[in-house]
């Protein structure tokens, strides 16, 4: 469960134009906006260049975040942001307003730790997976799973089911899908394929790897 509380101060957007946003940057100011059914309209604003990059590297989407505009609080969360092709500045943020006692669906990010076993014996992990489809609570969700890859070997597989969640989160995604699969070399990637340790799915895609 999420303790820790997020607030960040904003300004209300009053005026959209190019001109506007363009001096709005120049002072280190990002359009954003905030929608959703818990107000009555959607309401656009400016964040701080430096709030939003914070809010997107250390809590990223689906973290409770309460925004203060103008001295009323609003629950949100990120919903999406833009960055720019070339210099990977932020462009825009979109907030969506939601009680962090609402229940929702949503995909969780995976996060993978270390190196394994088999990395190491020349193998290759082969993630199949970036992230997981969850159901719950705004509050309850983790900001991402970790998986620590260390002692993973050759042939190893993950699924879904295998990962510790939250007591009061539940996964939509497949409990049977492979999160990730830790291949050997191309000779013994092939040797399993024979023996039919690997599906022919699978043995295509360890073929296209090692090629």
């Amino acid at each position: 469960m999420k303790n820790n509380e997020v607030l960040v101060k904003v300004e209300k957007r009053e005026v959209s134009t190019k001109s506007a946003v363009k001096q709005a940057r120049e002072k280190g100011f990002i359009p954003a906006c905030i929608y959703g059914k818990e107000i009555k309209d959607s309401i656009n604003i400016l964040i701080s260049e430096k709030e939003a990059e914070k809010l997107i590297k250390n809590y990223g989407e689906n973290h409770p975040i309460k925004i203060d505009v103008d001295g009323k609080k609003i629950e949100a969360i990120i919903k999406d942001f833009q960055y720019h092709l070339i210099s990977n500045k932020i462009l825009h943020l979109d907030f969506f307003a939601v009680s962090s006692s609402k229940v929702i669906k949503t995909h969780i990010p995976i996060v993978f730790e270390g190196v394994s076993k088999g990395e190491k014996a020349g193998g290759v992990v082969e993630k199949l997976h970036q992230s997981i489809e969850v159901e719950g609570k705004i509050s309850d969700l983790p900001d991402n799973f970790k998986i620590l890859l260390e002692n993973y070997d050759v042939g190893a597989r993950f699924h879904v089911k295998d990962l510790s969640l939250p007591a009061n989160i539940k996964a939509i995604t497949n409990p049977d899908e492979v999160i990730f699969i830790i291949l050997g070399k191309k000779e013994e990637t092939a040797e399993a394929a024979a023996e039919g340790a690997m599906t022919a799915e699978e043995a295509e895609k360890a073929k296209e790897i090692f090629d």
